[in-house]
């Protein structure tokens, strides 16, 4: 299943050269923050920044922010967060109605077989629903919390070394 996504992906690259935009999930961002990439995964993340249209959405940037020990450590979040934005992260405030309704749709299909016993959960279903409406592929590292979920392209970050950056 997994190659089928890279190859789905690397062919939809190849027809739609100009767009390559990826959405990048909180867990990305707090790997990055608490410096737990390695520096290859680092580098890599650094070139996608640099070379694409890269967004997350301020449900991630909270999620990020949930983990602050204490001021200092907020403070630290602020000036990691700050670095990215002037690599150039763009950040998605606002989620439409389609989405919303998207979302709820797919919390209420898999609610009982995939679990909702945290918050985390409800902003990973609002993640999907603004990635798959805005066509943006999910960079994550937890694939396994989406890859059921149809119409939705997703990858580890790490497997962006699979795709001819």
């Amino acid at each position: 299943m997994f190659s089928k996504t890279i190859k789905k992906i690397i062919n939809n690259f190849s027809r739609k050269k100009n767009v390559k935009m990826f959405m990048i999930d909180s867990n990305i961002l707090i790997n990055y923050v608490g410096k737990n990439m390695d520096e290859t995964t680092e580098d890599l993340f650094y070139e996608i920044l640099e070379n694409y249209k890269i967004v997350s959405s301020i449900l991630c940037l909270m999620e990020v922010y949930q983990g602050a020990r204490d001021k200092s450590h907020r403070e630290h979040i602020d000036r990691a967060i700050e670095q990215l934005r002037k690599l150039g992260l763009k950040i998605l405030y606002g989620i439409s109605e389609k989405e919303s309704k998207l979302a709820f749709k797919i919390f209420h299909n898999f609610c009982l077989s995939h679990g909702t016993s945290n918050c985390s959960i409800i902003i990973d279903r609002l993640l999907t629903a603004q990635s798959i409406n805005k066509n943006l592929i999910l960079v994550t590292d937890n694939i396994g919390d989406f890859n059921y979920i149809e119409n939705l392209k997703s990858l580890r970050l790490k497997d962006l070394r699979k795709i001819n950056l």
